[in-house]
């Protein structure tokens, strides 16, 4: 079967390569390929957050601008942490207040990623990110609190086959106690970390 289906696909490029307009065709498809998962940008306290893999590179960075598409700056770029092997930026999750990016890095090519912490203002990565491991990104990695004083998030517990998940609330700074807020003691299946 794997010869026939190999022969079928020799069979089929050969065809199109001998078509007199394949050379347009390739330039169409050139102009018009887009990236396999568009991030769309987010608009959070007067900034654009996106991902976006710049020409030449093999992985995204994040970054904020003034305008939904633009330039701006760069806030985390995987090459910095292993210029050979840069990690996979996963996804990324801007604080309320626009002051803090969580980005979620994957370094062993796996779908297991850790949480990084980036000053907005400065791009300095924050040194207390937790340091849980989360299976994958279909959860959006973190969701923050409305008054960007922490953030929940989903982590393996144990082996990653048993696929046991915790919910975290990671606290950046002491909140404002409000009337509806959520704590530990009201539920206890939420880990204060």
């Amino acid at each position: 079967m794997r010869q026939w289906q190999r022969k079928q696909a020799e069979l089929a490029s050969s065809h199109v390569r001998e078509w007199s307009h394949f050379d347009r065709l390739r330039q169409l498809v050139a102009k018009f390929n887009i990236e396999r998962y568009v991030v769309l940008p987010r608009y959070v306290a007067g900034q654009w957050f996106r991902m976006r893999v710049v020409e030449g590179a093999t992985q995204a960075q994040a970054r904020v601008a003034d305008e939904p598409m633009g330039d701006g700056r760069v806030l985390f770029d995987p090459i910095t942490e292993n210029p050979e092997r840069p990690p996979l930026l996963s996804w990324i999750c801007p604080s309320p207040d626009g002051r803090t990016l969580a980005v979620g890095v994957c370094a062993d090519g796996s779908e297991n990623n850790t949480i990084r912490l980036i000053d907005v203002a400065t791009g300095r990565k924050l040194a207390d990110p937790p340091p849980h491991t989360l299976m994958d990104d279909w959860t959006g990695g973190v969701q923050w609190l409305p008054d960007s004083s922490g953030f929940f998030f989903t982590s393996i517990t144990g082996a990653a086959v048993d696929f046991v998940q915790t919910v975290y609330l990671h606290r950046r700074f002491p909140a404002v106690v409000r009337k509806n807020s959520v704590s530990a003691r009201r539920c206890p299946e939420i880990l204060m970390v």
